[in-house]
């Protein structure tokens, strides 16, 4: 399915006012992507995983009810506004978990997880040159599961700036914006988060191909 990087500002702008053709275009090209967004923002807590496709579902409601009230109606408007709605959603998820005797669903696995996503995209982008880019569809399953382990790992700043620009897609202005910080420090801290993922895939990859060796 074709990755929101192949939308337009007319498109956008059609949706916004009403266009059947453009809605149905706009919600095909955001479902997979507003499961990668949900996803890393709760690979930390994989005891929510259960929830990513309720989430899914909430986001799509709201950006379906939201899309006549967008004011900047551009793609880069449009990302800024659907990261917005998948993160109020993911909070809400959040919040109705830990309420007492309020979790439900089965447990997922991060095997299962992953199954439902794909490195496409500027994540992909950032694998392939990375070096650890996958050849085959069990590759990729397997980079994925591999990054969202390590991505848990990552200290907030890193995870938030990593899922706004490679997950969410947002340019550095609306980073910076996001996370009360200037654009060059936006810049820089993605810089170094992209780099302390690189050195924690890395590493761990070595670890494994040593234990392999034995």
């Amino acid at each position: 399915m074709a990755d929101m990087l192949n939308l337009s500002d007319e498109v956008v702008e059609q949706a916004a006012a009403g266009n059947e053709n453009a809605v149905d275009a706009i919600m095909q090209h955001v479902s997979p992507q507003v499961y990668r967004m949900a996803t890393v923002r709760l690979s930390p807590q994989p005891h929510q995983w259960h929830a990513i496709d309720e989430i899914v579902q909430e986001s799509m409601i709201a950006i379906l009810k939201a899309l006549p009230e967008l004011k900047i109606r551009t793609v880069a408007g449009f990302r800024g506004y659907l990261s917005r709605i998948v993160d109020n959603k993911v909070i809400d998820c959040i919040r109705r978990e830990n309420k007492p005797g309020q979790r439900t669903g089965s447990l997922k696995s991060l095997n299962s997880t992953v199954a439902n996503i794909s490195s496409h995209g500027q994540f992909g982008q950032f694998l392939s040159a990375s070096g650890i880019g996958p050849r085959t569809a069990l590759e990729e399953h397997e980079h994925m599961q591999h990054m969202l382990e390590q991505f848990a790992m990552l200290k907030e700043e890193h995870r938030q700036v990593i899922t706004f620009a490679m997950f969410d897609q947002l340019k550095t202005a609306e980073i910076a914006e996001r996370m009360e910080i200037s654009r060059p420090a936006a810049s820089m801290l993605l810089i170094r988060a992209l780099n302390a993922l690189r050195k924690r895939m890395d590493t761990t990859e070595d670890q494994g191909e040593q234990g392999d060796a034995w």
